[in-house]
């Protein structure tokens, strides 16, 4: 076997990530030695080669322990993706930094805590969450009449190759990620929108716990594994 892994999950998500099994499959074809942890239960995080964060859902209710924690565990082992990283997307502020920086964004706007917001109607559907989350959890999306559309929406999603337009976008924000000094990352998915005039949005940079949604392709996870193996053999 090559190198000594951890994926690192939380008790909640026990089960439940789809990427999982997928991937322990293709490291264990890769010839990859690995475990499933959950990031806060003790552990000797200075025996594996390499911690690489999956399924950390819990994070967002427990910013600053997780951060702490990904500090601590930096220090033992190698983690992807870096506490650097982490602590910049794990605040959705980051998306200000990526609007100042020329990569179309969806129009966004932040609030401290408790603020009086100033708008007597909406003048088109609006998605409320908070700047700290994970999982769609405490989101919601305001809008009338649209329930049959939700359902239709639900029904027809299913994976697709994405058009010049947005792979040339995500390609872009991928390209500013790894030019900056947070490193570059192992993994990323970056979550797109169209705007009013059909042209492609950055709504999230997801680089701590997303799922990856491996079962929509078949090599997806092979180049997970492979990525994983690359580190281990530099």
């Amino acid at each position: 076997m090559v190198g000594h892994v951890a994926l690192v999950t939380c008790q909640r998500a026990r089960g439940l990530d789809t990427d999982e099994p997928l991937l322990l499959a293709a490291l264990d074809a890769a010839d990859v030695d690995v475990e499933v942890l959950d990031w806060d239960r003790p552990a000797d995080w200075s025996v594996y080669d390499l911690a690489v964060i999956r399924s950390t859902w819990d994070y967002a209710g427990r910013h600053e322990e997780f951060l702490a924690w990904a500090a601590t565990t930096a220090k033992a082992t190698r983690l992807h993706n870096p506490v650097a990283m982490l602590t910049w997307n794990t605040d959705k502020g980051y998306l200000t930094q990526l609007a100042q920086s020329g990569l179309p964004v969806i129009d966004t706007t932040f609030f401290a805590p408790g603020t009086n917001w100033q708008v007597t109607e909406l003048t088109g559907p609006i998605v409320v969450k908070p700047s700290v989350s994970a999982g769609g959890q405490d989101a919601a999306r305001y809008g009338v009449g649209e329930l049959n559309g939700a359902r239709e929406h639900v029904e027809t999603v299913a994976a697709r190759v994405p058009s010049p337009a947005e792979r040339a976008l995500g390609d872009a924000t991928m390209e500013w990620l790894s030019g900056s000094s947070m490193g570059s990352p192992l993994y990323a998915r970056i979550d797109l929108l169209p705007d009013a005039k059909g042209l492609p949005r950055i709504l999230e940079v997801e680089l701590t716990e997303p799922s990856l949604f491996l079962e929509t392709d078949d090599r997806a996870a092979d180049r997970m594994a492979g990525a994983i193996r690359g580190l281990l053999d530099r």
